[in-house]
């Protein structure tokens, strides 16, 4: 997967992006708190980076505070985890991102539905990836998370999905972690 790297935010921060993405924003509205990318091939991958209050927790919690409230606002479109699994959660060194204190890193494969097609059973197989950048200098944190599908439910609005390249889940993980490692803050404006 290739590489490309994008300004988000106006040109305040900036990150390797998968080429093939595209700003999601020209076609619907985003919050100002969110940047969102979509892959323009039929693999329905998407890229989504949001700046957020600080979350209460220090280290490693800090990131699962995240991925519980990402999971929260998932809850209705999201198939029951029985294993109800502690995700580990590793530390990437930081390196040039500006006023980024730290960097944590989490992957989990989850049974995700689209819209409300869960209610009709209707789940993909979705490799979750988040990236949580502390910069506690200015009481925030960005949230960097990467969405790719391992296998499409044949009745998901997303089938057509299926005839794309699916082994790229594979790949993922290494590919995400290289893009949380070249996030970098351009400029401290965007924080007020």
């Amino acid at each position: 997967m290739s590489l490309t790297r994008r300004e988000l935010f106006g040109g305040n921060m900036s990150m390797l992006v998968p080429s093939t993405f595209i700003d999601v924003s020209q076609f619907r509205t985003v919050p100002d708190h969110q940047e969102v990318f979509a892959d323009q091939q039929p693999t329905d991958q998407n890229l989504i980076v949001e700046i957020l209050e600080s979350a209460p927790y220090e280290k490693h919690e800090a990131l699962r505070y995240h991925f519980a409230q990402v999971n929260e606002i998932n809850e209705l479109n999201k198939a029951p985890d029985p294993t109800q699994k502690q995700r580990e959660v590793h530390e990437l060194e930081v390196k040039d991102m500006g006023c980024v204190e730290s960097v944590y890193l989490l992957e989990d494969v989850q049974e995700l539905a689209k819209f409300d097609e869960g209610r009709k059973g209707v789940f993909n197989v979705v490799r979750v990836m988040m990236a949580l950048l502390r910069v506690p200098k200015h009481e925030c944190d960005v949230l960097v998370t990467f969405n790719v599908p391992e296998a499409v439910h044949p009745e998901s609005s997303s089938s057509m999905c299926a005839s794309g390249d699916m082994g790229c889940a594979k790949d993922a993980w290494a590919v995400f972690k290289q893009m949380a490692a070249s996030f970098r803050i351009e400029s401290e404006q965007i924080f007020g």
